[in-house]
């Protein structure tokens, strides 16, 4: 759901939660690196099913 609302009331648009912001960046930065997974990284999806890269 996307609310509008203006740039004004953005909470990103606020220095207060800049922290918050940042502290929750990192968080889902580290998650990512985490939990990436290249298993399939060379297979393709098609019709016929997973396909090997060249």
């Amino acid at each position: 759901m996307n609310i509008p609302c203006s740039a004004a009331e953005q909470p990103a648009n606020d220095p207060a939660h800049q922290l918050t912001m940042l502290r929750y960046a990192q968080k889902m930065l580290s998650w990512r690196m985490r939990y990436m997974d290249r298993t399939l990284t060379a297979y393709a999806a098609s019709p016929e099913g997973l396909l090997k890269r060249a």
